[in-house]
């Protein structure tokens, strides 16, 4: 469940992001994302020809582009901001990112952590259990079915 949880947080997190890029491109609209592969090859899911881009939801495309770039910016890579405000906004999303990313990280290692004590308690309990039954004298057969 915490799996879960995580993932719908990050959805959360880059689609309030996805928002202030969108928000940014629209007002100032000097933003050049770089080359957008997501978008590229996006016509080829909405079952029209690159010719017939006109016919294409634009908002779902510019939505699109942004939750794209905002992904690209989660996992810290430059997504080119042009003017003076577009830069300052994303110092701080870069800095919001290696923030939940450091998070992410840190629940990531405590699970694992977690499952490793649990296998640790379950091989000892297995351990504890052969020892006993090697101390009763019992026989492999019976060992074996135990």
């Amino acid at each position: 469940m915490q799996v879960v949880y995580v993932t719908l947080v990050l959805v959360i997190y880059t689609h309030v992001v996805a928002c202030i890029m969108w928000h940014m491109l629209k007002t100032k609209r000097l933003w050049v994302p770089a080359v957008d592969f997501g978008s590229v090859y996006s016509y080829m899911f909405t079952g029209l020809e690159r010719e017939d881009r006109d016919e294409v939801d634009f908002f779902w495309y510019q939505y699109g582009s942004a939750w794209y770039n905002s992904l690209l910016a989660f996992m810290l890579v430059e997504v080119n901001p042009r003017s003076i405000t577009q830069i300052g906004v994303m110092c701080v999303i870069y800095i919001l990112n290696a923030i939940v990313n450091a998070v992410l990280f840190g629940i990531f290692f405590d699970q694992f952590e977690v499952i490793r004590r649990k296998e640790k308690a379950a091989q000892a309990e297995i351990d504890e259990a052969n020892a006993v039954m090697s101390n009763l004298g019992m026989t492999p057969v019976l060992k074996g079915e135990i």
